[in-house]
Parts: structure tokens; sequence; C-alpha cells
């Protein structure tokens, strides 16, 4: 789970991914709605492993999303165990790859699973089973670097890492 802005997306690990948005919904009374269902959605994913905002460009960012199919008009519903989806910048709704938007995707490649992700200084920290990367906002039009920075160094679980002010563990 995660905040974007005042607004709430999560997802159970390997499932759907919902928004709560607080301006139309009250709490404790409404529920939060499918992601692909928001307003506008346009290509959002359906499912994924984890998800997160980043912090300092505002984009929702999915972990082993589905990616979208053959002809780009839709998404599989599928698990890509590697594969990171990212929206628009300020808008949960657009994930159409365009040269007019940030959205977009892409996939790692040492490792065959993402296990787990954490915010860190100006970066996400991204754990596959044997890797880890840091992916940072870059900008237009490649709009995230991702690097790899250490092999077999990979995480055990979903949530075996902290983040403290001077260094993070895992």
């Amino acid at each position: 789970k995660d905040n974007f802005g005042e607004d709430l997306v999560f997802n159970a690990r390997g499932g759907g991914i919902y928004y709560w948005d607080t301006s139309t919904k009250t709490l404790g009374t409404d529920r939060a709605v499918a992601l692909s269902s928001l307003s506008g959605a346009n290509l959002a994913p359906t499912v994924g492993l984890q998800v997160l905002t980043s912090e300092k460009d505002r984009h929702l960012i999915v972990l082993g999303s589905d990616p979208l199919n053959a002809d780009e008009s839709a998404r599989t519903g599928s698990i890509d165990p590697m594969l990171i989806a990212f929206s628009d910048q300020e808008n949960p709704a657009e994930w159409q790859p365009l040269n007019t938007n940030t959205a977009g995707s892409l996939r790692l490649s040492a490792g065959s699973l993402i296990v787990g992700a954490t915010k860190a200084r100006q970066e996400v920290l991204i754990w596959t089973d044997t890797s880890l990367y840091n992916m940072q906002f870059i900008g237009p039009p490649f709009t995230f670097g991702v690097n790899l920075i250490n092999e077999n160094s990979g995480l055990i679980a979903p949530k075996a890492m902290i983040t403290s002010p001077k260094a993070v563990f895992w």
C-alpha cells in the first residue's frame, strides 16, 4: 500500500490493484475501486506484486505488473514478475506510453521475480530474488533510469528490508 497524495493505493501481492479517493469516498462506508475502473483509466494494470508512489515526481508504480498485449490495446491480466509499469506523472489513471506523457514500463534482467521494494532518498530500491536495483526519476523521454547495484544480494521476503536515516538494511 502507499499514498498517492491524500488518496490510498493498495494491492494484495499477486492480486488486483485498488484506489481509494478521499475526495469522493467516506471513510468506513465506501470501498476502494479497481485502478482500472477509475474515471479516465487508460491501460491501467489489473494485477501486480507491489504498488508504490515515487516521491519526487509522483508516478504510480506497479512492480510485477501485467504487460500490455501484442497490439498494446489491453492488459494481459497475467503477472510478468520482472516488469515495472508506471503511470503518467500526477495521473494514476493514465498508463498508455505516449510521446505526450511519461507513462511506460521497464523490465529487469537479473533474477526471475521482483521480491520487494522500498523508497529511499531520491530513489526506489528494488530487490529481485537474486539482485538489487535502484530506480531514479531522470525525466522525459525515458522517465526512469534503473541501475543494477549488486548481484547475489536478493531479498528473502517482500517486507524483509528497513530504511533508516543512515542506511537500508535487508
